[in-house]
């Protein structure tokens, strides 16, 4: 699974593979790149028990919210930029 508006591509390992973001246009444009499904609906998605990895590639300030509710939802992630902004979060 994909959070923000990352595209990268699927990994057939991994299994399915479901970009998420705000804008819809250009959410189906990335997922189409990589023959990925594609949704606006972050919460669809991290209900669904096939979905165990969550790499984020949000904006920095909501970065932290939208892990915090994929660790809620007991998914692994994977963000390569910070988690927080400031070391309270």
């Amino acid at each position: 699974m994909r959070g923000g508006g990352g595209a990268e591509q699927a990994d057939e390992r991994l299994g399915r593979d479901e970009s998420v973001g705000r804008d819809a246009a250009r959410v189906e444009a990335a997922a189409k790149k990589f023959g990925a499904a594609w949704t606006t609906d972050l919460d669809k998605v991290l209900a669904d028990p096939a979905y165990t990895v969550f790499f984020d590639a949000a904006a920095t300030q909501q970065r932290h919210a939208t892990l915090m509710r994929a660790v809620e939802a007991g998914k692994h992630i994977y963000s390569e930029k910070p988690v927080a902004t400031d070391l309270s979060k």
